[in-house]
């Protein structure tokens, strides 16, 4: 095919093997159900990092404070340092203990009593392991019209997902963890 049609033959191939609609609709069929969501929903596109750039850029209004679980993720904390600069808001994390674990209603008190204008968060924590309880989390900050991002690096392949029951805004993922894509492999929103 590329000796003969070169790049042309991503959309026409001689033996109609349209593979470039084929692998996007594969991937979304393959990956909705780990998301908990439909399969228009998924895009594979980009990579984690830049995909957390452009959701928080899009959800954060420019004003008020983004709430953190406490110790992010590193690319994750700058991710927010950087939609933050120049603005007045700052990073915000609730109360935890000394192990880094956040109990019962920290996170639903952070969102009501530091200003929160964005959540932007990690489903998983990376470093203690601990599994947010985010349908509590996306209820709470409903009540105050606070949008939530979620990093799903450490939960695609490893939790059960419900992003549409959970009524998550925006959520990017990656495969090169628990789907065991290896380095290079698709990300998405």
């Amino acid at each position: 095919v590329w000796a003969e049609y070169a790049v042309r033959g991503h959309h026409h191939h001689p033996q109609n093997r349209e593979w470039a609609g084929a692998f996007e609709q594969e991937c979304n069929r393959r990956l909705a159900p780990l998301l908990g969501t439909t399969e228009e929903a998924v895009q594979v596109t980009g990579d984690l990092t830049t995909n957390l750039h452009r959701l928080v850029h899009q959800f954060y209004p420019g004003k008020g404070n983004v709430l953190m679980e406490p110790a992010p993720f590193p690319s994750d904390l700058l991710v927010a340092e950087s939609q933050l600069e120049g603005g007045s808001g700052v990073i915000v994390h609730p109360e935890c203990d000394e192990d880094g674990i956040v109990h019962g209603d920290d996170f639903m008190r952070a969102i009501h009593e530091l200003g929160v204008s964005l959540m932007f968060m990690s489903a998983v924590h990376y470093r203690t392991g601990q599994v947010f309880d985010i349908a509590r989390i996306v209820a709470a900050a409903r009540k105050r019209q606070v949008a939530v991002i979620l990093d799903l690096a450490h939960a695609i392949g490893n939790i059960e997902l419900k992003l549409d029951e959970w009524e998550v805004d925006a959520a990017a993922w990656c495969s090169y963890k628990y789907l065991c894509g290896g380095p290079g492999a698709i990300a998405g929103i």
